[in-house]
């Protein structure tokens, strides 16, 4: 008796999992990203003292609406009630800095290199569809990851600034509809995270001095600049997302 209860019992798992791979569906997309800066990532930055230069006690802040690419893969499920989808998934976002401050930047120097933001990052996550009607079908979704925060150099006149960022626990979540089968729009939100930032010590210079040569002088060329301390930026996005899928 035991012995056919555990057959059946095999045989009920197996015709499940047959009956679910049939009804999968993989499921290639394409975003295009409008995304608001929020937290820190947004706010203002207090540099009167090394003007225009953002130094890392700024850097991280001042962006402007960026704009960026998504890619995803996902494998959808039909489970009676709607459609569930797991999904891997990247975005590459630039941010400027606002425009007051590049222009502080020209007119300092004419050969000026301000500093631009890029996230990239990497989600895992559950994604919801609900088929309303065979032309809307609204979506919800999660999900967890990393994301990677790169800051290019900003020069003016003998100061180079480099920046390494570690990074950082990310998480999104958002809410949207299809329209058909092959495009989407949602509303998402990316948390992504506090990234350390210190400055790339060989290849960073302050008045013409490089960041070792400083630490090793045992002092600062301006004390506006803590060449040691590691600076925390909290950094996020409201997404206005386009997807196209396959």
């Amino acid at each position: 008796m035991k012995h056919n209860t555990i057959k059946s019992l095999c045989i009920a798992i197996v015709m499940l999992a047959m009956g679910i791979n049939a009804n999968a569906q993989f499921e290639s997309s394409v975003y295009l990203n409008l995304g608001l800066p929020t937290a820190q990532f947004g706010g203002k930055a207090d540099n009167s003292a090394t003007a225009p230069l953002l130094t890392k006690d700024n850097i991280g802040t001042t962006a402007t609406a960026g704009f960026g690419l998504g890619g995803r893969a996902s494998y959808l499920f039909d489970v009676g009630f709607g459609e569930v989808a797991p999904f891997a998934n990247i975005d590459f976002q630039w941010n400027q800095i606002k425009s007051t401050y590049r222009d502080a930047y020209a007119t300092a120097d004419a050969n000026a290199k301000t500093p631009s933001y890029f996230n990239i990052p990497i989600f895992l996550g559950i994604n919801y569809r609900y088929e309303l009607t065979d032309v809307f079908k609204p979506f919800a979704e999660f999900g967890l990851g990393t994301d990677f925060f790169l800051i290019s150099r900003e020069q003016v006149n003998n100061s180079t600034l480099r920046y390494n960022v570690k990074n950082s626990f990310a998480w999104e979540i958002g809410a949207g509809c299809f329209f058909g089968r092959h495009v989407s729009a949602g509303i998402y939100y990316y948390g992504l995270g506090k990234h350390r930032i210190t400055y790339n010590e060989k290849r960073t210079e302050i008045n013409g001095l490089t960041v070792e040569q400083v630490n090793q002088a045992g002092q600062l060329i301006d004390p506006t600049f803590d060449c040691n301390k590691t600076q925390l930026r909290s950094i996020g996005e409201l997404m206005l997302r386009i997807g196209f899928h396959f």
